[in-house]
């Protein structure tokens, strides 16, 4: 494909990227401002009649609020009998007031829930029914909240129900309120109901609201009351009534808080939930309305068309605009290839004007410029390798050396134009090159790097015939059409000296460890003599003296045992310090919850005293040893040092990318910082050794296995209270392989 179809064919792509950018954005402007259209159509009907209900049941609410501050009902609750004339009074204004409630009643708890006070709503009349018509409530589902021992003396509103009396249904379906009504010490008397006809109340609503389209309510057990403006008053449709049909799809969701218009389908819905002031949530009410999108339809299909008919022009457009830019463009590019194809090698590319500054002009500087940029990088290589100490050769697949750098005159004494043309093996020693040519012949390298001296010694040979250690890297390079092999020769004289000498140092630092691990094995064991005599004697003279012994002499001899055991502490200690870092067992790794579990079981915890341990060793695996040892001096210090009664001592570690930080923390008297390094000198005590029974080795020891593995220990304190020993310890030195995997599993 030619550059120019290739140009229109891009020009062509961005254009039709461009116009399906632009619809998309008029798609989604359609979508917001018919979501907008659908809103300003949906909104005031469900909200105007929402608003209505929210009032008529907001009445009911502060109607069952005023009668329950009426003096006489508390009195009555507290058994005063004369007041119940005038809560009979109360009941029979309030139910005279509103021509939708049907009865008012005072239920009382006692004698399984029997009305104490009823007026009903007859026709016009109202009339107060006689106490032997009272009948007992307990069972009805309004009044189960409160049997059941619901205790709030918040109203609430029970689910719609169909009257009942005497455990038979009569009546239009009813809403009620329910008041509980405590006595004058807190208890529950009974409660203030008021049913109220639904049908009614909601014809009510209706009048009272503003509704210009067909609206839903819906309560939270699907019962439904449907209203349509311009047709008759609906009714409602129970839950489980022969004609009920489900008000909502399966699908739907109806909102716990307000929000926009939800498009499904076809159907765009607007739903609200009604809130009752000062209510217990029994009830739910939900008023919702709804649209079909498609009868916004055809004013967005005239718009729809005239933007596809806009993108298809942009389209026809950028297609014709690029393929004549195109041809012009590309014009100087045509001619420029023409010549080059004619073009002979050595001769100068002269076709264009030297003033032109066309694309083709620049694209013959630009050539020329790379040519010049060429040849100076040519003449930069050509400088190092003639400056660089080490001889860089060339040689063809057969062994013939084809170029290389002046280096060699001063490694074997030949000018580079002695070896042009020779084999490689005039630089060898006579056994060498007769195995070259067989390692040459059947070489594979590929295009990385191989050491000829990497497993054995190599020499090469100078023309006085005297050898030289070499270090060659040899590597396959293809130029010219045919593969080569390109070396690089290295003098390592002077390596092989220092490696040498670095030997000798090794052996006898190896010959001068082997002298001292002698002399601390003999140390010890000569030292630890006198210390047994002097203990023996001790104990032989408690013994002997028995009868003539005071408490003076009895503690002068347990100080000189005490002194004995420290000093066979302290001789243990220098031997364990002098051989840090110079076995070669291997390490067992274990858990670090496993580890950390045994050093507790070793420490000695006096009473009042605790150690928490993080739930991050479970993830990590240590070494048991040196580990167990430096988590063992640091927790056994913090609790010896400790200057209270009580005390906690944290083990804590943190999983960085190369390290763990392993922490041990305790709450006991801080270390001033004069003293944050001396406190890893070996003998260091920070108390007098009669106070504290140590060697003062153990955070020497500490840091010296630390520092063998390759890390570092440091201590953080203000010098007041509390101190943070910090292990960090290379996590390469963890083992986080499969070793737990088997530990655990076993």
């Amino acid at each position: 494909m030619s550059i120019r179809a290739k140009f229109t064919l891009f020009a062509v792509l961005v254009a039709v990227v461009a116009s399906s950018l632009l619809v998309g954005l008029w798609l989604r402007y359609e979508f917001i401002q018919a979501r907008e259209d659908i809103g300003d159509q949906l909104r005031p009907s469900a909200d105007s009649f929402a608003r209505a209900i929210t009032d008529q049941m907001n009445l009911m609410t502060a109607d069952a609020e005023t009668l329950l501050v009426v003096p006489s009902l508390e009195e009555f609750a507290d058994g005063n009998v004369a007041a119940r004339s005038v809560v009979e009074e109360s009941l029979f204004t309030l139910i005279r007031a509103r021509p939708h409630y049907a009865q008012a009643r005072l239920i009382g708890r006692a004698d399984g829930w029997r009305e104490l006070i009823r007026v009903n709503r007859v026709g016009d009349d109202i009339e107060i029914v006689d106490r032997d018509d009272l009948q007992q409530k307990q069972n009805e589902p309004y009044l189960a909240p409160l049997v059941d021992g619901f205790a709030e003396p918040r109203p609430y509103f029970a689910q719609i129900s169909p009257n009942r009396e005497h455990g038979l249904v009569e009546g239009p379906p009813m809403l009620r309120i329910v008041r509980p009504v405590h006595d004058s010490a807190g208890e529950i008397f009974g409660a203030i109901v008021f049913n109220a006809e639904a049908e009614t109340l909601f014809a009510h609503a209706v009048q009272d609201s503003a509704i210009t389209m067909p609206v839903t309510l819906v309560t939270d057990g699907l019962d439904y009351l449907q209203i349509d403006p311009g047709g008759p008053e609906g009714s409602i449709v129970m839950s489980g009534s022969a004609d009920w049909r489900r008000p909502v799809p399966d699908d739907w969701q109806l909102s716990k808080e307000p929000h926009e218009p939800v498009l499904e389908g076809r159907s765009a819905r607007y739903d609200v939930k009604l809130a009752f002031n000062g209510v217990e949530e029994e009830l739910v009410f939900w008023v919702f309305d709804e649209v079909d999108v498609l009868e916004f339809w055809p004013s967005m299909r005239a718009r729809f068309a005239g933007v596809l008919a806009l993108a298809a022009f942009m389209i026809l457009a950028v297609t014709y605009l690029s393929y004549r830019f195109g041809h012009r463009a590309m014009r100087p590019l045509r001619e420029l290839s023409d010549r080059i194809a004619t073009h002979r090698v050595g001769e100068p590319l002269d076709y264009l004007p030297s003033d032109r500054t066309d694309e083709a002009s620049l694209l013959a500087k630009a050539l020329v410029d790379l040519n010049a940029a060429a040849t100076s990088e040519a003449n930069r290589s050509r400088a190092i390798l003639n400056s660089v100490d080490d001889v860089i050769v060339s040689i063809t697949m057969d062994g013939v050396i084809e170029a290389i750098n002046p280096a060699v005159a001063q490694m074997f004494g030949y000018l580079p134009t002695e070896l042009i043309g020779q084999p490689l093996t005039k630089l060898m020693p006579p056994e060498a090159a007769r195995a070259h040519q067989k390692y040459v012949t059947e070489s594979t390298l590929g295009p990385g790097t191989r050491r000829m001296s990497g497993e054995k010694d190599v020499f090469g040979q100078r023309r006085d015939g005297s050898l030289i250690p070499l270090d060659i890297s040899i590597s396959r390079a293809n130029f010219g059409g045919s593969p080569h092999l390109v070396g690089v020769v290295r003098d390592v004289s002077a390596r092989k000296e220092a490696e040498e000498k670095t030997a000798r140092l090794v052996r006898a630092l190896e010959t001068s460890n082997e002298d001292l691990d002698r002399f601390a094995y003999v140390a010890s064991h000569d030292l630890r003599a006198p210390l047994r005599v002097i203990d023996n004697a001790s104990k032989w003279l408690e013994e002997d003296l028995e009868p003539f012994l005071n408490d003076d002499t009895r503690e002068s001899l347990a100080m000189l045992r005490g002194r004995v055991r420290r000093m066979d502490r302290l001789l243990d200690d220098l031997l364990q310090h002098s051989r840090i870092g110079r076995g070669d067992a291997a390490m067992e790794h274990v858990p670090g919850d496993e580890l950390v579990a045994d050093v507790i079981a070793l420490l000695s915890i006096p009473e009042g005293f605790s150690v928490e341990v993080s739930d991050a060793f479970a993830e990590i695996n240590l070494p048991r040893m040196p580990m167990q040892l430096i988590l063992l001096n640091l927790a056994s210090n913090a609790l010896k040092h400790h200057d209270r009664k009580t005390g906690v001592v944290r083990l804590d570690v943190d999983q960085r990318p190369d390290w763990l930080v392993i922490s041990v923390s305790d709450d006991g008297p801080g270390v001033p910082a004069d003293y944050h390094r001396r406190v890893f000198e070996m003998f260091q005590t920070l108390r007098p050794r009669d106070e504290v029974d140590g060697s003062g080795m153990g955070l020497a020891i500490v840091q010296r296995h630390v520092e063998v593995a390759g890390g570092w220990v440091e201590l953080e304190s203000d010098g007041v209270r509390g101190s943070t020993f910090r292990v960090h310890w290379p996590a390469k030195n963890t083992n986080k392989g499969g070793q737990d995997t088997e530990r655990r599993a076993a």
